[in-house]
Formats: structure tokens, sequence, C-alpha cells
């Protein structure tokens, strides 16, 4: 996804930079080099080719991947793959540093493509372009191109959304929401929180992720936006907007969001974890690492004041210049993002898919709660609104959510009404806009 600060913070899968090569049992390359490397193969007419694969993980997205890999080598033996597997608070200084060193790797898996744009193979000079980005749905298109140029596929999509611990709803009499047709409203939220905390028990009422990208869910809830649909002007000081602030502001000097997330450093996720807290709003990469827990739980729909939505972001394939071996490293990417490897990488990582065709994932061998909790993250995807995806691939938003979050905190702190937080983030937004090309 287009990650955005705070959303990798909980990535359970930092691993020591490994690289580890994938040989087919043809035999391996004569040649192998950082990036890629290309040598004749004496028992084929075709070239050995080693790819190499920059890779991040949050769960157990590389063993499928690799599985993956030996798929394609059955059908291609000349391939081979060098996967490189780091943490993902050391992936973009580990790939700036072999873009700089003149050793790009073949491909690598990124959340903003933006910040590599000059180095990433335009995707469109290698196939069909225009149909390759059709099949990809609205919600993950925006962080797919770099100036009218489409340079990365976005390898899985994700929502935010919400948590629940169901013992805890069960002993409060309260019911959640079982239909995308007959959600909460903002208020009818609270006041459920407000019971399952009084009824219950609950030490705490409600765990938010300590996110800007978390925390904008609300604005476009309340059917504001951050920048205007050109993209061009602010647009966070309106009244629909501001009622977002407003709110958050109220969940959280009455108590029912801890201040010790948002004024603090405590892990909301963590607070989850101890079956005391009643509900969890981050987002469905949640999934595969609540899928243990020693009490019930389950997901519900998000809540909403004007309209539904939530917030998509993707995390992105691509493919890089000076790689020596583009045009495998592009094919490779073609085959990874056809519907049914596409489909088995998502089913088996536990994955919200970006393509269109793959609207019905069956993740075989998942529990009836995990499967249940992605149909209703899939449903959230499928009632939002283009105005998130488009806010959040502005070239702005890179700087302003650091501001975004300061302002908010200031807020929570009382040193600003939520107007004033607002007008506050307009003046700075539209300087922001004023230096972004």
């Amino acid at each position: 996804m287009k990650i955005k600060a705070g959303k990798k913070a909980f990535a359970f899968v930092a691993i020591a930079s490994v690289a580890t090569t994938i040989v087919a049992g043809c035999g391996s390359p004569s040649a192998n080099s950082a990036n890629g490397s290309a040598s004749t193969n004496k028992t084929s007419s075709q070239k050995a080719v080693t790819l190499s694969i920059l890779w991040f993980n949050n769960g157990n997205e590389g063993k499928v991947l690799k599985k993956i890999t030996k798929q394609y080598q059955q059908l291609h033996p000349n391939i081979h793959f060098n996967i490189i597997t780091v943490p993902y608070s050391n992936e973009n200084t580990k790939l700036k540093t072999m873009i700089a060193g003149g050793q790009p790797p073949a491909l690598a898996r990124i959340t903003d493509p933006g910040e590599f744009g000059s180095s990433l193979l335009n995707l469109s000079k290698y196939l069909n372009g225009t149909a390759f980005y059709n099949s990809f749905l609205d919600a993950a298109k925006p962080d797919t191109t770099v100036s009218g140029r489409l340079v990365a596929a976005p390898i899985d999509v994700t929502a935010n959304g919400l948590f629940y611990n169901k013992t805890l709803f069960a002993k409060a009499g309260v019911k959640v929401p079982t239909s995308p047709n007959n959600v909460w409203t903002w208020t009818q939220w609270e006041n459920a929180i407000k019971t399952v905390m009084k009824k219950s028990g609950a030490r705490v009422g409600l765990a938010y992720d300590k996110s800007p990208f978390r925390f904008s869910t609300l604005i476009y809830e309340a059917g504001g936006s951050i920048f205007t649909k050109n993209g061009k002007h602010m647009a966070i000081n309106s009244t629909k907007a501001t009622q977002a602030f407003t709110f958050f502001n109220q969940l959280n000097q009455s108590g029912i969001i801890p201040k010790s997330i948002w004024l603090g450093n405590e892990n909301p996720n963590a607070l989850f974890r101890t079956g005391t807290t009643a509900m969890d709003f981050s987002g469905n990469w949640m999934i595969q690492n609540y899928k243990s827990l020693p009490f019930k739980w389950g997901a519900t729909y998000l809540p909403k004041k004007a309209i539904r939505s939530t917030v998509p972001g993707t995390d992105q394939i691509a493919a890089f210049k000076g790689s020596g071996v583009e045009k495998q490293a592009v094919a490779f990417l073609k085959y990874f993002m056809s519907p049914k490897i596409n489909a088995e990488f998502c089913e088996q990582a536990f994955l919200l898919s970006s393509l269109k065709a793959n609207g019905d994932l069956k993740y075989p061998g998942a529990t009836p709660t995990v499967t249940d909790a992605m149909k209703v993250f899939e449903n959230e995807l499928a009632a939002t609104p283009p105005t998130p995806g488009r806010d959040w691939a502005n070239p702005a938003m890179q700087q302003f959510q650091t501001p975004l979050k300061q302002y908010v905190i200031k807020m929570l702190q009382k040193k600003l009404t939520p107007q004033q937080t607002t007008n506050a983030l307009q003046k700075i937004g539209t300087k922001i806009l004023s230096q972004t090309k």
C-alpha cells in the first residue's frame, strides 16, 4: 500500500537482512550480481537469468513469494531468483543504496513509487499498460503511476477497520452491525462503546492507532477531504472535515480512547490483545496477527457520519531501470499479478487482492472468524469513494502527514480547538502545496 507514517510501525516480522538464492534443478547461473544477471546456459538455448527481488515482510508473505518463484522456475527453467529480505524500516535505505551504487534490484516491494519514480521502469513499454492498469481496483490505482507513467503494480490492498472483543460485547448485551446496510452512526458507535465499558468491565473502550492515516478515516466518513478534488488546494478546514476533528477530540476527552495512546506511546494493538479492550481501530493487516488471540474476536463495519468510507492503501511491486534484465523482470511481474497467482498469494498471506477479478477470495484453511473479517474489509473497500485514495496519492501528503499528526495531538492537549486546528493545518498545507512539484 502506499504506506503512510505509522502504518508499518506494526510490521511484526522484522528479520535481519538476508539474501536467499532459489536455484532451479537445472543448475545455477554462471554469474550473479546484486541486481540481476544473465549468462549463457550451456544446456539451453536460453540465457540463465537471475532476478533479484528486494522484499520486506509483515507476516508470511515471503514464504508465499518463494513458493510462487519456484512455480515460475518450473515454467522458465532459465530464470533464477535472489530474494533479498530486509526489515521494512531498512528497505528504503537499502534500495536507495543499491540504486546509487548502480546495482538496482530487478524488482522490489515498495510503498511509495513517487520516491523512486525516476528509477522505475515504465511498464507500458513492456505490456498493455491500459489493460493492466484497468485490471486494478479503483482504490488501488492512485499508487501505481508517477507523472502519468505506469511504474508499479499493487500487490494487495489494505483497509482501515474495526475489530471488537466478542466476549466483552456479549457480556454487555451489545450487538454490532452485521450488515453493511445497517452500520452505526458516529453517535450510535460512541454509545455502544460506552455501554460495553460500563457493563462488561472493559478497561479500554477504543484502541485507536496513533496514525494520521487511520485518523483521516473520520474525515472521509464525514464527507470531507484533505485536498480539493484537483489536488491543488487544501480543504481540511471545511465544516465536514472539522466535524471529524471534533468527534475524535470528544472520543479522547471522554476517555473512550485512552490518552496513553495519542498523548503517550502505548501500543493500541497490544491493548487489544490483553482482552480488556472493547474495540481496536486498525486495519486488515492485523488479522493474521490476531487469529490466535485467547479470546473471541471479530471485525465489524466502520460507522458513518455522512457516508461510509475506509482509507485504502497498497504495497506495490516495481521493476527497475539498469538491472540488465528488465524484460525478464516485467515478465515475472506480469505473472505475479495475474489473477490466479495474485489470488494464491493473497489467500495464503491473508491479504485483500487489488485485482477486480479477485473479489471473492476463499482463504482456504482460515477459521470462520478470519474469513468473516476479510469479507468485512472487502466490503469496506467496495463502499469507499475515490476521495481517500486521491488525497493520499497527492505528492504533498508525504510532507503534510507529519503536521497533521502533530496538530491532532495539540488539539488533544487542549492547546487548540478543533476549528483552530483545521485552520492552522489549512495554512500549513497551502504552503506545502506551493512548494510541491
